[in-house]
């Protein structure tokens, strides 16, 4: 009985790792404080730049740069920047990031940290 009890525990194990999606390797999802462009003023981050800009994240307290996918060419041969377009300074977001570069983000639940 005690063996049936170990298999089905380690069976259910697997499969919540499998629908949560926590078995993908190389892959995070944290919670970080969008701090903005890095390195935004200088002359060479402008909009001839911008398909690849880095982006500074607070995660833990320390300032991390990623890079963000900017979404799918469209038929103009642009990009829709799906994500940047969405970011706000000092606001808290979910994000997820695979391959060193962030590929989705959702707001928190906590917003804002300056209104705190």
């Amino acid at each position: 009985m005690r063996q049936k009890r170990k298999r089905l525990f380690a069976l259910l194990l697997v499969v919540s790792f499998m629908i949560c999606g926590c078995a993908h390797q190389g892959e995070q999802v944290m919670e970080a404080v969008y701090l903005g462009v890095e390195n935004y003023g200088a002359e060479e981050v402008n909009k001839d730049t911008k398909d690849d800009f880095s982006y500074r994240f607070a995660i833990d307290g320390k300032e991390q740069v990623f890079k963000i996918d900017n979404g799918d060419v469209n038929s103009e041969g642009e990009y829709p920047y799906p994500i940047q377009n969405c970011l706000k300074e000092g606001y808290i977001y979910e994000i997820q990031i695979s391959d060193g570069k962030v590929r989705k983000r959702k707001t928190s639940a906590r917003r804002n940290i300056s209104r705190r």
